[in-house]
């Protein structure tokens, strides 16, 4: 018969055994994440500058545009008052050409500004959905991490309890789990 020392040391080795077989992290891999997530910021205000940039263009372009506005908007004048192409246009529909090509312009601003307003929120949900994401995996890294280590110390004080050489057999029970994980993955 088997004594319960005995007995009890087993069932105390084989958990360890299994505590040892799981995935191990080095804390680099937490302080890595940490440097993407940062990275993500980075890239999210740097996105936004050059949006920035982009609305500034997209407005010194319309104002280059002017006088093709001022053109556009003379057509509509004329057209609108019988006045021929050759014609020469009264004060006030002078005035009229001027307010209707600063409304054409500020309409085209609007426009730009809808556009870019647009792409910048896109670039904020984007990042923020990657930032949650990542810094999700940063926490199961920092407690898969945490685990390693408890892990290691249970089997340290395990192995200097019993007379099996745990450490050693870290890489056997490696293999084991992780065949019987491929086993069930594949049965599933």
């Amino acid at each position: 018969m088997i004594s319960k020392r005995l007995m009890y040391s087993a069932i105390i080795g084989v958990f360890a055994l299994g505590l040892n077989g799981c995935i191990s992290v080095p804390p680099e891999a937490v302080a890595l994440n940490d440097r993407v997530t940062a990275g993500i910021g980075l890239l999210e205000e740097n996105s936004l500058a050059i949006l920035d940039a982009y609305e500034t263009t997209l407005y010194a372009a319309i104002e280059e545009g002017f006088d093709d506005r001022y053109d556009d908007a003379e057509r509509i004048i004329r057209s609108g008052s019988s006045v021929p192409d050759t014609g020469s246009l009264s004060d006030s529909q002078t005035r009229d050409v001027a307010a209707l090509t600063l409304l054409i312009i500020e309409d085209a601003k609007a426009a730009a500004r809808a556009l870019v307003d647009e792409k910048r929120e896109v670039v904020r949900s984007n990042a923020a959905a990657v930032t949650t994401s990542n810094e999700s995996i940063s926490r199961m890294l920092r407690a898969q991490s945490l685990l390693t280590q408890r892990r290691t110390t249970v089997v340290d004080q395990v192995s200097s309890l019993l007379p099996i050489n745990l450490t050693a057999s870290r890489e056997q029970a490696s293999l084991l789990l992780d065949t019987a994980t491929r086993a069930a993955q594949a049965n599933q």
